[in-house]
């Protein structure tokens, strides 16, 4: 053989080497996807709701964990033992029977019912899906085995008690309505009926019922979500309101309390709503709150009526009570009061001065200071503002942060004389935002003093005179220039 013959020869080994070198690659590949295959299947085999069996020549060759848990045998003594040794003796004949049958080529119904036995000799109802396979390269049947057992007694429970039901929820004065996995309705009671102004024929089997409750696309949407909340994920409606329209265009608002209902394997196969119709009562509520709401501004045009009294014997203090209502009020939003406690401060605002009806206007206007005796008949105004007030029903303490309104932290306030947390917090604030109006303003005896004096004035007795918390709210509100007087029409 030439040099030219044995370099030839050569090459084309090379070629045949590579060529099963590529070859192994891909047999080794193939075999990696098929091992990843196989241990995909075994985890579906392994953790299988459903029992899984193969049996070849009448005896069980292989077997999952779930089969063994169903008929409380282990999964080693399963394997190789005849079928026939699990099967209800009652029913024996019959499963002998199917399986020549199949094994004989013939195709009987692929999903049958019947009655294994377990370890204990307890009988267990079962769905048997039957297949041929290869098993091994020999021909075999593949059995997936569902447990019946619970659901069949729920079933035998359900007919038992289904004319109760029905009667029960027919006679019911509440809106019942069942839905299937899918939303269709599959049950719709007398009540929901007439509530509604759908018959029973006309909704169930289908969902277009929405549409027609729920005409509103994006309020139907919403409520949509809702519902496959509560079937899917287990979610409950409780006291939830909807308004819906019925057949003839009237709105009803409707009170729903649902949930889902599930299979015995606790999957979820659909929901039960009740609803009770609300509109009587939200109207009542509706009207309530504007009579609230009307009874409030009664009490706060007569509290302003009642400060204007004041302040007409007193034209340099006209607005006063008002601007000292604005103040307290944003000092309190500042501390994060509740709406209730605000809406306290605020009437106490208004009227937090009312008291100086009864005492003299020359001294009220006088220029000068006042003497003693004239000084101690001011300082009565607080007890007559809170006499004034309590006779009226408010729903917050507003007589009282009117009398505490002169109190200080230190207890040299009046006319109680107390001092720091017996002090309402209300009054507390209402301190500050009187005396920062009062300097800020005009008065017969002085020009105004401005806000910059008003706040040296507060902050220099602060945890002295007034409360430290309140000055540094007050404070903050005028130099970050997030608050300022608003103009007052006299």
């Amino acid at each position: 053989m030439t040099r030219e013959q044995l370099l030839e020869k050569l090459l084309e080994l090379q070629d045949k080497i590579a060529e099963l070198e590529s070859r192994q690659l891909a047999l080794e590949n193939e075999i990696k996807a098929l091992k990843e295959v196989r241990n995909h299947f075994s985890e579906l085999f392994n953790h299988s709701h459903d029992g899984i069996a193969i049996i070849q020549d009448e005896l069980v060759k292989f077997a999952n964990p779930k089969i063994s848990q169903v008929l409380n045998y282990p999964v080693e003594k399963l394997v190789g033992t005849r079928y026939s040794d699990f099967i209800d003796p009652h029913v024996l004949p019959a499963a002998v029977d199917r399986y020549k049958r199949r094994q004989a080529g013939e195709a009987p119904l692929p999903i049958i019912e019947s009655v294994l036995k377990s370890a204990a000799g307890e009988s267990i109802l079962v769905e048997v899906y039957v297949g041929p396979i290869t098993f091994q390269h020999q021909p075999a049947l593949l059995l997936i085995i569902h447990d019946v057992t619970y659901a069949k007694w729920a079933e035998d429970q359900l007919l038992t008690l289904k004319p109760y039901q029905e009667s029960l929820a027919e006679s019911a004065n509440i809106w019942v309505d069942v839905l299937d996995r899918n939303g269709n309705i599959v049950f719709w009671n007398r009540a929901a009926e007439e509530i509604s102004g759908y018959s029973m024929d006309e909704v169930v089997g289908h969902q277009r019922i929405w549409e027609l409750l729920y005409p509103d696309e994006q309020y139907r949407a919403n409520i949509l979500l809702k519902k496959d909340a509560i079937i899917e994920q287990g979610d409950e409606a409780i006291s939830l309101e909807t308004t819906i329209q019925r057949r003839d265009g009237t709105l009803r608002v409707i009170s729903w309390n649902s949930r889902n209902v599930l299979d015995e394997r606790r999957n979820p196969i659909g929901s039960i709503a009740l609803g009770q119709d609300i509109t009587k009562r939200k109207t009542a509520e509706k009207e309530l709150s504007y009579s609230f709401e009307k009874v409030k501004t009664l009490l706060d045009s007569t509290l302003r009526a009642m400060g204007a009294m004041v302040e007409a014997r007193d034209p340099y203090t006209a607005g006063h009570n008002r601007r000292v209502a604005q103040l307290s009020v944003a000092i309190a939003r500042e501390l994060d009061l509740s709406e209730e406690q605000i809406e306290g401060i605020h009437k106490a605002g208004l009227g937090h001065d009312i008291g100086k009806i009864s005492v003299p206007a020359e001294i009220l206007m006088k220029p000068t200071k006042l003497s003693d005796a004239e000084y101690l008949i001011l300082r009565t105004h607080p007890r007559v503002s809170y006499d004034i007030l309590k006779v009226i029903e408010f729903s917050q303490p507003v007589a009282t942060i009117v009398l505490q309104h002169h109190e200080r932290i230190n207890g040299s306030g009046y006319p109680l004389e107390i001092s720091g947390q017996e002090i309402l917090l209300e009054a507390r604030i209402m301190a500050v935002a009187d005396v920062v109006e009062a300097m800020s303003s005009h008065r017969p005896y002085r020009p105004s003093l401005g806000i910059e004096q008003a706040l040296v004035e507060i902050n220099t007795h602060r945890g002295i005179l007034y409360d430290t918390d309140v000055v540094n709210a007050c404070s903050n509100l005028f130099t970050q220039g997030r608050f300022k007087f608003e103009a007052i029409d006299t």
